[in-house]
């Protein structure tokens, strides 16, 4: 999108907005979704579903909108008002920890090939030094520190992928309507998915959520 004509989309989107017109807002931006940058597109559609009290899928737009580098205080603002409202808690004080497995699962391999081969890049710079005897402890821990991101990877990180419960949904003990379904997850929840199957996803974390889920209440982060 030319400069032109983004501004040109912004001044409109600007005019729904404070005209009052946020459903019609939300058609614009998802009919022109290919042509706006994925994190601008994510906090705008955001903050139109705020407007309208669509707060589980506010937060889930808000969410995608960081996970594609979006930084600001308006967006930590509104992602805050949105846990508020969905009786969640502070951004800032609540979820750091979910932060930092989210950062971590959406880490491409690559990320996590790099990192040992770096490991192991400087054991061989160490073993080129000729240290004595004592010394060569270094060398092993290098060794063994550069096995830990396959580790991480590998035994609990591949597959997995963070999402935003869209509604309020029953949590089942398999992945079937079949199946008991002795709790319910209420909308706008994060968790963390480990596996799907034939539009079931499996929820790890939060433990306490454990259980199926049909993949249709869930907003998938790190995707478009």
């Amino acid at each position: 999108m030319s400069q032109t004509s983004m501004s040109a989309a912004l001044q409109n989107l600007q005019d729904l907005y404070s005209n009052n017109k946020f459903q019609e807002g939300i058609d614009l931006l998802l009919e022109s979704k290919s042509q706006w940058d994925s994190s601008q597109f994510h906090e705008l559609l955001g903050a139109f579903h705020m407007k309208l009290d669509h707060y589980a899928a506010a937060r889930y737009h808000f969410e995608m909108a960081m996970s594609k580098g979006a930084v600001g205080t308006t967006l930590n603002h509104n992602l805050d008002y949105v846990l508020q409202q969905l009786g969640l808690g502070s951004n800032y004080h609540t979820t750091w920890w979910e932060r930092m497995v989210d950062t971590l699962a959406m880490a491409p391999f690559e990320l996590w090939a790099s990192f040992s081969l770096l490991c192991l890049a400087l054991a061989f710079w160490k073993m080129r030094q000729r240290l004595a005897m004592g010394k060569k402890t270094a060398i092993i821990v290098l060794w063994l520190f550069a096995l830990v991101p396959q580790i991480v990877y590998w035994g609990g990180l591949q597959g997995r992928t963070s999402a935003i419960v869209l509604q309020e949904a029953p949590l089942y003990e398999g992945p079937s309507a079949v199946f008991a379904a002795p709790k319910t997850i209420r909308a706008g929840e994060k968790v963390l998915i480990d596996r799907s199957s034939d539009g079931w996803a499996f929820i790890v974390s939060p433990k306490v959520l454990s259980g199926w889920i049909e993949s249709k209440s869930l907003g998938f982060l790190g995707g478009r």
